[in-house]
C-alpha cells in the first residue's frame, strides 16, 4: 500500500436508514467524525450518520478502494459507497486490508464514543510514559541506597583503622621502647666485649688453659664474620653476648 497522504478509512451508519444498510469510505479530515457531519448536513439526510468504525493510514483512498472491491458484491449501487452488510464484516475487510499499516484505530461499535484503540506503538510510547515516573523513583532509590552503602563502607573502614592504631600502640614492640637501654640490650645480646673479657677471667685459670685454643678461634671468627656484616658494631654485640652466656657456664 503505497504511503501517500495521511487519512481514515471509515465506516459510517445513519439511524434513518436500515439497519445493515452502511457507508464505507475515506476522508483526509483531521477525525471521522468531522467527515460525517459534513455528511449529515445535506438536506436529503433526516438524521446525522454515526461513526461505528474507522483507522488511520497512509493511503487511505487506496486502502477504500480495495476494499470497495473486496465488498463488491454487497454494493448498493455501483456508484455510491453503501454496503449492504454487518459492520463486523466491514471492519473485518479493513482491518486484514490494512494489515501493519494502521496508525489509529477508533472502535465504536458498542456506542462508547471514546472507545478509542491506539497501534503497539503508541500503546508502548504511553506506556513509557506512564512508567517513567517510577522508573525515576525507583533509580533514586537506588542512588541513595548505594550512598548508604559507600557511607557506611567509609565508616567501618575508619573504625578499623582506629582499632589497628591502638594494637599497634599496645604492641610489644611499642613496649620495648619504654625499656631501659640494659634491658634492650641484654634481650637483644647487646653485650659490649669488656663483658666477655670480665666473664673469662671469672673462669678458673685451669678450666680457662683448656679453653684458651677454643677462645682464640672464637675471637677470630667474631671477627671475620661482622667484618663483612653491614652493621658490625651490632655483629660484635650480638656474638658478645652469645659468648656471655656460654662462657659463664665454666663459672665455678
Amino acid at each position: 500500500m503505497a504511503k501517500t497522504q495521511l487519512g481514515w478509512v471509515y465506516v459510517l451508519h445513519n439511524p434513518s436508514f436500515k439497519h445493515n444498510m452502511i457507508k464505507i469510505g475515506f476522508t483526509n479530515k483531521p477525525t471521522p467524525q468531522q467527515r460525517a457531519q459534513e455528511l449529515s448536513k445535506h438536506t436529503g439526510v433526516p438524521t446525522e450518520f454515526e461513526v461505528l468504525y474507522a483507522v488511520q493510514v497512509y493511503g487511505a483512498q487506496d486502502l477504500e478502494t480495495r476494499v470497495h472491491q473486496l465488498l463488491q458484491h454487497k454494493r448498493a449501487s455501483h456508484n455510491r459507497e453503501f454496503f449492504e452488510c454487518s459492520v463486523d464484516e466491514a471492519v473485518k475487510t479493513i482491518r486484514q486490508t490494512a494489515g501493519k499499516n494502521v496508525l489509529d484505530e477508533m472502535d465504536l461499535r458498542g456506542g462508547n464514543a471514546a472507545a478509542f484503540r491506539q497501534p503497539e506503538t503508541a500503546k508502548k510510547t504511553n506506556s513509557r510514559k506512564k512508567n517513567s515516573p517510577n522508573k525515576q523513583k525507583n533509580r533514586g532509590l537506588i542512588v541513595m541506597m548505594m550512598i548508604v552503602l559507600i557511607l557506611f563502607l567509609a565508616a567501618m573502614l575508619v573504625v578499623g583503622w582506629n582499632v589497628e592504631q591502638k594494637e599497634k600502640a599496645q604492641s610489644p614492640h611499642n613496649a620495648s621502647q619504654s625499656q631501659t637501654l640494659p634491658e634492650r640490650a641484654a634481650k637483644h645480646n647487646d653485650v659490649p666485649a669488656d663483658d666477655v673479657a670480665a666473664t673469662w677471667q671469672k673462669i678458673a685459670p685451669e678450666i680457662r688453659a683448656t679453653l684458651q685454643e677454643e677462645q682464640d678461634k672464637w675471637l677470630q671468627d667474631k671477627q671475620n664474620h661482622c667484618a663483612q656484616s653491614a652493621n658490625r658494631l651490632q655483629c660484635e654485640r650480638e656474638w658478645n653476648g652469645q659468648r656471655v652466656k656460654y662462657l659463664r657456664g665454666f663459672i665455678i
